[in-house]
């Protein structure tokens, strides 16, 4: 593994398939309310463990154990993966980018424990010529339900350019005793502003303990005008394809924003929640990240200025 000391950051230099998951564990990111390891946004063929969690939202997986073992509790209480907010798969000439198949040229995965925010770059050889993607993303502390992701793309030759943010709630837990999913899915929707939602519970248990309902609404926009839009909606799935003819030199790209609520929180049904709530939020999204980053930034000037030495 390639990391370079910093005080108040966490800094890869180099991608280390081998230890993949330590490095996911290492550049992990949270405010209180959910928290997610840090995982590639798009596809990654390789050994992984995708997680995200959301605080006092969990299960009872029933006890996997012998005669031998009497006296053991009936479950364990489980914090479970939940769906997946962050994906945004990026494609280059219909083919997908995977760091795991693709010649990769550079690459960066830097943790800012000062701003909270996870940058990640990379460069990455194609047969024509050489791709240059960004992600940078984090979750917001001023709005606890708000995760918020850009992504860039810049090739040195003419190609065309698909990006495709979306929420999957099709996920497991590694240690599920009886590999078992631990989520029912509830219905998925597109309302009149565009923003997509994704509707899951916990599944029925036998020990009487609480069931969680989880809503996950998601808005991207485009840098500029896309030549194909396309809105996927499947059973626990829900996405929006955009598709640009790049010309070499040039950077597109999208911001992506996910709101998610819990009947935990919300004693109201999670998708009333988004409906009167979150939506409308949602439909300014620009105006909103720059307002998040630009505190992120004044915060990370405070801290400076008050703060010698980590």
């Amino acid at each position: 593994m390639s990391f370079e000391i910093h005080p108040w950051k966490v800094v890869e230099t180099g991608l280390d398939k081998e230890r993949m998951r330590l490095s996911e564990s290492l550049t992990s990111t949270g405010n209180g309310y959910m928290g997610m390891r840090g995982n590639f946004e798009e596809d990654y063929s390789g050994d992984t463990h995708l997680g995200t969690y959301i605080g006092g939202v969990w299960f009872p997986d029933k006890t996997r154990v012998g005669w031998w073992k009497n006296g053991y509790p009936q479950y364990f209480g489980k914090v479970i993966n939940a769906m997946n907010i962050i994906s945004l798969r990026v494609r280059i000439d219909r083919e997908d980018v995977d760091l795991y198949e693709d010649d990769v040229v550079s690459f960066s995965r830097v943790l800012d424990m000062r701003a909270g925010v996870l940058t990640r770059e990379f460069v990455i050889r194609r047969e024509k010529g050489t791709v240059r993607v960004s992600f940078e993303r984090f979750v917001s502390v001023a709005r606890p339900e708000l995760m918020a992701l850009r992504c860039r793309v810049t090739a040195d030759y003419d190609c065309k350019v698909a990006l495709i943010p979306a929420i999957d709630a099709d996920v497991r837990n590694e240690d599920s005793n009886y590999d078992e999913t631990f989520w029912l899915f509830e219905g998925e929707d597109e309302d009149r502003n565009g923003v997509l939602t994704v509707r899951t519970r916990t599944r029925e248990n036998p020990f009487g303990t609480p069931r969680f309902a989880v809503c996950g609404a998601m808005a991207a926009v485009p840098t500029e005008k896309p030549k194909k839009n396309r809105v996927t909606i499947e059973e626990g799935y829900v996405s929006r394809k955009f598709v640009f003819d790049v010309e070499a030199g040039q950077t597109v790209g999208c911001d992506k924003f996910v709101c998610v609520a819990t009947d935990r929180d919300h004693k109201d049904d999670a998708s009333s929640f988004f409906t009167a709530s979150i939506s409308p939020l949602l439909t300014l999204p620009m105006t909103m990240v720059s307002a998040l980053i630009i505190m992120g930034k004044k915060a990370a000037t405070s801290s400076k200025r008050a703060v010698s030495r980590p």
